[in-house]
């Protein structure tokens, strides 16, 4: 859907750079990254949330990975949307004194990982069908500890791609490495095996 490491753009100002768009609060710097040479800095704005987004290619099934880096504040949420229309959001929080990161869909939250640490990477993915309208999500530690996945869940509406990777944040925080993300190997079925 999109790919950006954020690593050929000027330091300063994220907005307009690249194709994103929004708040002016969003800013590339070199001094804290996940890989590469930049990242993208948000500062704690208290009480306002401020936003900025990336339009990608509309994808019917795929996935997109991202990693964040909460440092403080309320929260940050991150959204994969169709056009203007928010579909599903991961988002780290404290709803009952302790940190985490969950999924929110149509009725309900998932916890995807527990017990988190401010000042840390965490890589997130989401995965979507527009075939039966569901997305599901995980969040872990390393490309080799990705985390669970949730169950399938119906996205905040029906959607015929997803086309749009959208950050939004009272808290502070870090963003990089955002990429299409394999999708997990296909179910083999015991009439698809092949018996030697």
């Amino acid at each position: 859907m999109l790919n950006d490491n954020f690593d050929s753009y000027n330091d300063g100002d994220l907005n307009g750079q690249g194709g994103w768009s929004g708040s002016a609060v969003y800013d590339v710097q070199g001094a804290v990254v996940k890989a590469g040479t930049k990242a993208v800095k948000k500062d704690n704005t208290g009480a306002t949330a401020h936003s900025i987004e990336k339009i990608g290619s509309g994808e019917a099934k795929s996935n997109l990975v991202f990693w964040a880096r909460w440092e403080a504040g309320f929260w940050i949420q991150h959204f994969i949307k169709e056009g203007n229309t928010d579909k599903a959001v991961i988002y780290f929080y404290n709803p009952n004194g302790g940190d985490c990161i969950l999924l929110n869909w149509k009725s309900g939250d998932d916890v995807l990982k527990s017990g988190i640490s401010k000042g840390v990477f965490y890589r997130c993915e989401f995965e979507w069908d527009a075939d039966t309208d569901k997305i599901r999500a995980r969040a872990g530690v390393s490309d080799e500890e990705p985390g669970d996945w949730s169950e399938w869940r119906d996205a905040y509406s029906v959607f015929d791609v997803i086309d749009r990777f959208k950050i939004h944040a009272k808290g502070g925080g870090y963003w990089d490495e955002i990429s299409e993300g394999a999708p997990p190997p296909p179910v083999v079925t015991k009439s698809q095996a092949i018996i030697i």
